[in-house]
Formats: C-alpha cells, sequence, structure tokens
C-alpha cells in the first residue's frame, strides 16, 4: 500500500470516530442561550436584573468564542459557557419580570389619577372605565405572579388611559374657554350699560338747568 492510500485510511477513520464521540459544536446550546437572553431583554433584565444579565451575555462571548469545530478540548469549554449563559439568562428573567410587571402596572396607576385629574372618569366615561378595569386585572394577575399577564395588561390599558386624558383635557381647555368667553360678553354688556346710564344722567341735569 502507498503513503497516499495509508493517509487517505487514517484521515477517514479519525473522522469516523470524531464523529462517532459526538464531538461537535455546541450549537444547539448557542440557540438556547441566546433565546434565553431575547426572553431576559424583553423585561428589560439588563435594569432590573443586571448582575445575571451581565453574566449571560460575557458567558456567551466566551462560548461564541470558543466554538472551534477542529479543537474538541474549546468545543467542551463552549459548552460549558454557553450552559452557565443561559442559567444565568433564565435567572435574569426570573428575577427581572416581577420589577417589569410591577413597574408597568404602576405607569398605568399614574396614566389613571393624571386623567381623573381632568375627569376622564366622567368626560369620557367608556375609554376611562375600560383603563381601569384592565388595571384591576393586572393588580390580581400580579398578585398571582402572572407577571407577562400583569403586563401584558397594563401595557395596552396605559395607552387608553392616556387617549382618555387628552380628549377630557381637550373638552376641559374648551369648556374653560366657553366660560371665558362668556365671563367677558358680560362684563361688555355691564359696561355699555353703565356707560348708557352715565349719558341718561348727563342729559337729565342738563336739562334741568
Amino acid at each position: 500500500m502507498n503513503k497516499k492510500f495509508i493517509f487517505l485510511l487514517l484521515s477517514i477513520s479519525m473522522a469516523v470516530v470524531l464523529t462517532g464521540c459526538g464531538i461537535q459544536p455546541p450549537t444547539e446550546d448557542l440557540e438556547k442561550a441566546k433565546a434565553s437572553i431575547a426572553r431576559a431583554e424583553e423585561v428589560e433584565a439588563g435594569t432590573y436584573a443586571a448582575k445575571e444579565y451581565t453574566t449571560a451575555k460575557r458567558e456567551l462571548v466566551h462560548g461564541e468564542t470558543n466554538i472551534v469545530q477542529e479543537k474538541s478540548g474549546q468545543n467542551k469549554d463552549a459548552k460549558e459557557y454557553l450552559e452557565i449563559s443561559k442559567m444565568n439568562a433564565d435567572k435574569a428573567y426570573s428575577n427581572a419580570a416581577p420589577k417589569y410587571a410591577d413597574h408597568h402596572v404602576k405607569e398605568l396607576e399614574s396614566a389613571l389619577n393624571k386623567g381623573k385629574e381632568v375627569k376622564a372618569d366622567v368626560a369620557v366615561k367608556d375609554e376611562f372605565k375600560q383603563a381601569n378595569d384592565a388595571y384591576n386585572e393586572s393588580v390580581a394577575a400580579l398578585n398571582k405572579k402572572d407577571y407577562k399577564t400583569a403586563w401584558t395588561k397594563a401595557k395596552g390599558a396605559k395607552a387608553i388611559a392616556e387617549g382618555a386624558y387628552q380628549k377630557a383635557a381637550e373638552k376641559k381647555a374648551k369648556s374653560e374657554q366657553a366660560i371665558n368667553d362668556a365671563q367677558k360678553s358680560i362684563e361688555e354688556v355691564e359696561k355699555s350699560a353703565t356707560g348708557t346710564e352715565g349719558t341718561e344722567d348727563t342729559e337729565g341735569t342738563e336739562g334741568t338747568e
């Protein structure tokens, strides 16, 4: 057997052995880590669970850097990095979710209180009630630790509450303007009446003389 043929056989044998041992880049672990980080970012984990989120991102970078198909040792390191990344990303999500939900529920409450200041609960009763009902539902979900339902309802209702505030504020401004215009009209009539009376008094005095 010539040297080329022997080398070819050895190469094929090595490839079979490596494949059989399952030495492959941990692409599945990479995708799982990325998915967990994306999930954590949905609840602003960078703000509400900064430590765990930062660790997850750092380990993801280490994992991506060490994914090398030809070096099984580095592939093993990559898998460990990516597993740590996913674990911290999942923890970041768990820690951030209640805080994220609570934040949005409080924002909705603030929007409702702002609406009450311009009598939105009277001026645009139906819209305000819709937002207020959603607030009660979001609080109930928050208490049950159903955080996704809590923030989903709160975020949607906030837009309704803000719209109700805007409409009520416009109605209030128009009403106040109408009152001011009416007041000015009354004052002008009173001034006109006072001026007429003064003229009549003067004419009466001149006639007497």
